[in-house]
């Protein structure tokens, strides 16, 4: 599956490092940027250089909210690779391994199916079925690594404007340009704009993200007559009495960790072996998501995105935990069982 491609080729690229003396060294002993220019510069890191590009044009456009056009992905900022490849080395990640757990999941599924299904026929039935389920998943999980690329398209040349405009003073800097709507960039150009004072109008911009950036949202919002006039404040949530929570497993295995609560998965840092916790992720997650011991989301189903790469990547991993970020405790020990959806906390 193409949406798993972007990290196998990371984590083959920390085999290298990990088989490479002079190249653990470079990353062991210096930070993202310097390692990054080493690397770039350096005629003696030339087939890890190759194999860094070789990603970076493969899968340049994927990222952490890749689909948000104002944040940079690894085509952007290179130097953020560095710190994935860096925890996959500290964590010891094969491909190999990932292609076994996979393929062990797979087998002990075909044995469940084989042990509750007698009837041939059934099971016939029921195969076709799953055959035709994981070629409809596969090409949904493609299409959306198909997308993630006409985004990146989109996103350089939106970024290339933005240096434009900063260049003749109309902005203070190219990020600014994500402040504005695609028809006030394009109004601009063309001599229709309402005002001609982008300045200004990225900085009410600015300030009213600011106030959105406090506000915490319901998961279901209903409003009465004019919107803005209506309350947004989400209501207060009380933790369990019991430590424990219930969603729904999609990929088997018990795992006992540190909960990892991610709200921002650009601050997130990785994972190193903890639980990870979030609300949702999408396919931008996935290098978050393979440096985790387990997965627990608020949101999904069974054949959700997170649920997929779950059982992809061979992780425990629990989906339609309502209110997981706000209830499990951050730095919490964690226990969770891919199996039965039961979560317990200490």
């Amino acid at each position: 599956m193409e949406s798993v491609e972007p990290v196998r080729s990371a984590v083959r690229i920390a085999e290298l490092i990990r088989g490479n003396p002079s190249y653990s060294r470079l990353f062991s002993q210096n930070d993202d940027l310097r390692v990054w220019e080493s690397i770039r510069t350096e005629d003696r890191y030339r087939e890890l250089k190759r194999a860094m590009e070789h990603h970076l044009r493969e899968y340049g456009d994927r990222g952490l909210e890749e689909l948000k056009l104002e944040n940079e992905t690894l085509r952007e900022n290179p130097a953020s690779l560095i710190a994935l490849i860096r925890n996959y080395v500290l964590m010891g990640l094969s491909v190999d391994n990932m292609e076994s757990q996979e393929q062990s999941m797979r087998q002990d599924a075909e044995r469940t199916v084989r042990q509750n299904l007698r009837n041939v026929v059934l099971r016939l039935l029921f195969l076709i079925v799953v055959r035709n389920a994981r070629r409809a998943i596969a090409n949904r999980e493609n299409m959306r690594f198909d997308r993630s690329r006409i985004y990146g398209v989109f996103r350089r040349i939106f970024r290339r404007m933005g240096e434009l405009f900063a260049r003749q003073g109309i902005l203070e800097q190219p990020s600014d340009l994500f402040y504005l709507t695609v028809e006030e960039v394009f109004g601009y150009v063309q001599g229709t704009a309402v005002t001609q004072d982008l300045k200004s109008l990225v900085e009410l911009r600015k300030r009213e993200y600011s106030r959105f950036a406090e506000g915490a949202l319901d998961e279901r919002i209903q409003t009465d007559g004019i919107p803005y006039r209506n309350s947004f404040r989400a209501a207060v949530k009380e933790g369990p009495a019991a430590r424990e929570l219930r969603g729904i497993g999609c990929s088997t295995g018990i795992v006992v960790g540190k909960a990892k609560v991610v709200l921002d998965p650009r601050e997130a840092n990785g994972t190193n072996g903890q639980v990870l916790v979030a609300r949702s992720t999408d396919p931008g997650w996935v290098f978050l998501m393979i440096s985790s011991k387990g997965i627990v989301v608020e949101k999904g189903s069974v054949l959700s995105h997170t649920a997929i790469i779950g059982r992809e990547l061979g992780i425990p991993t629990i989906v339609g935990v309502k209110d997981a970020t706000t209830l499990i405790p951050h730095g919490s020990t964690i226990s969770i069982d891919g199996s039965t959806g039961v979560i317990q906390w200490q």
